[in-house]
């Protein structure tokens, strides 16, 4: 009798800026046409009540709150976890668990998280990490950089910037001079399906575009997706550098290209004018 786990891919966290692509890039792999992948997203409810191969936590609220951020980050992807018991587990961990380390960051660097939401998200890597061995459970870790695209939260930097440019108005900024690495949505969706695979290892991987630049030229680059005028509209240095803000946020991707063969197919220019288009 077949497994009737087989495929059913529960995506926590699935109705969230990327939860929703990564639902969106389960259900249209068809490498492996033999055994098909279908989502089951779900979100404070709890998981389904039905069994599931993998478990993808993608739930990224962030907030200066303890003991949300602990039930979001740690409490709930591992009820999760023990209620489905699924064969392979992706958490989506983040870069900032790094906190001030010199970058870029490596794997095998010391994680220093300083803020709420990375420390939480470290303490979720470990609680999982000792779970899974526990329940022989493939984990998966993956400390995404800055993440963006469509349907992102728009008190974030670039949907902010891009909602002022398109109607018009002038959007006040740092200098720009911190650097960041900035990494598409889809990008991201694409790896998860990847460790999905039987044959992806078990471990933690950085998840960047593997270029770092100055916040000041992806302003600029989405200004030009938005218009030939829409530049005169930053306010590049009218705002201060927030106190303790990284000057650099960037990450190592050598070992997730040698031992899962993925690299971001999507520039920041290519992404940045589909996102203006949308």
């Amino acid at each position: 009798m077949s497994d009737p786990r087989t495929g059913r891919v529960a995506v926590g966290g699935g109705g969230g800026f990327i939860g929703r692509r990564v639902c969106a890039a389960v259900a249209a792999d068809d490498r492996a046409a033999g055994s098909p992948r279908w989502p089951v997203p779900f979100g404070r409810e709890g998981p389904p009540e039905v069994g599931c191969d993998a478990l993808v936590w993608a739930a990224g609220q962030r907030s200066d709150d303890v003991a949300a951020m602990t039930e979001v980050h740690v409490a709930a992807p591992l009820r999760a976890l023990l209620t489905l018991r699924p064969r392979r587990l992706i958490y989506l961990s983040s870069a900032e668990v790094y906190g001030r380390i010199p970058a870029p960051f490596h794997e095998a660097d010391a994680a220093c998280p300083e803020t709420v939401y990375g420390t939480t998200k470290l303490a979720g890597e470990v609680t999982l990490g000792v779970a899974c061995e526990a329940l022989r459970c493939a984990l998966i870790v993956l400390r995404p950089t800055v993440v963006y695209g469509p349907g992102q939260a728009p008190t974030m930097l670039l949907p902010a910037a891009l909602a002022a440019l398109r109607a018009g108005r002038r959007f006040p900024a740092t200098a720009g001079a911190q650097t960041r690495d900035f990494l598409h949505v889809d990008d991201l969706a694409a790896l998860v399906v990847r460790c999905l695979d039987d044959d992806a290892p078990p471990g933690t991987y950085n998840a960047g575009s593997g270029h770092e630049l100055p916040v000041r030229e992806a302003l600029r680059l989405l200004a030009a997706a938005v218009g030939p005028d829409a530049a005169k509209l930053l306010d590049l240095g009218a705002l201060p550098t927030r106190d303790g803000e990284a000057m650099r946020y960037a990450v190592d991707i050598h070992r997730c290209a040698t031992h899962l063969g993925w690299r971001a197919a999507i520039t920041l220019a290519a992404g940045l004018t589909a996102l203006a288009r949308a």
